[in-house]
């Protein structure tokens, strides 16, 4: 399992996306991420006036938990956490649900445990250099695969997925070809195999939006 570098420089590309996951206006995080200059932290960490009352209302303080992602970033933000820290920001009816979550980040290689039980967020460098909001197209929607720019490809439109999901993605290749996306399979060495080549042109209307960031980093499907 590979995990994105947390950097400054990795920044939304311009691309539209929907922020069912991140709270707030769709709308708003649109607009943001179509100006672009993004990093994914800014995004995902954005004020949600309606979801920080109710966290008021119930004492809770930092992280947003309920999903891995958060997770990870609040560990990220801050190594050498116990997870009692974790549990006790969250709610009651969460805490069973977040300890799971904590289990699949460490079973996946995303959350390390050191001897004396803190938590660290475990980073392997990977090639890309901007990290784009996360598509699927429908047929391949089970494969969740994230499209990405990167060094290699410049100007190009990619949709970089794992391993596991280069069956799916191959079989789906007459489709991204129809909407002039291109399909690169990350492999466990770090390295993009090109499956196809993408055209120069605006992804169409075809791809869905999902506005799911963190699978950008390729790396929670």
């Amino acid at each position: 399992m590979t995990t994105f570098e947390r950097e400054a420089d990795l920044q939304l590309a311009g691309l539209p996306a929907i922020g069912e996951r991140f709270g707030g206006d769709d709308g708003q995080v649109f607009e943001e991420v179509a100006r672009g200059g993004h990093t994914i932290d800014a995004l995902v960490t954005r004020p949600n006036e309606a979801g920080q009352q109710e966290r008021a209302e119930l004492g809770i303080g930092e992280p947003l938990t309920g999903d891995r992602r958060a997770i990870y970033e609040w560990v990220a933000r801050k190594d050498g956490r116990p997870m009692g820290d974790l549990l006790a920001v969250s709610p009651g009816d969460e805490r069973a649900e977040d300890e799971a979550l904590v289990d699949e980040l460490i079973d996946d290689g995303w959350i390390d445990v050191t001897e004396d039980g803190l938590l660290t967020a475990v980073a392997v460098p990977r090639p890309v250099v901007t990290i784009a909001v996360a598509f699927a197209l429908d047929a391949v929607d089970q494969a969740r695969v994230s499209v990405n720019r990167t060094a290699t490809f410049t100007d190009r439109q990619y949709v970089v997925t794992t391993e596991a999901c280069r069956e799916d993605a191959c079989e789906a290749a007459h489709l991204f070809r129809s909407v002039g996306v291109g399909v690169a399979v990350l492999d466990d060495t770090g390295a993009l195999d090109v499956i196809v080549e993408a055209e120069t042109s605006a992804i169409e209307d075809q791809v869905t939006a999902r506005g799911l960031a963190e699978d950008a980093a390729a790396g929670w499907l």
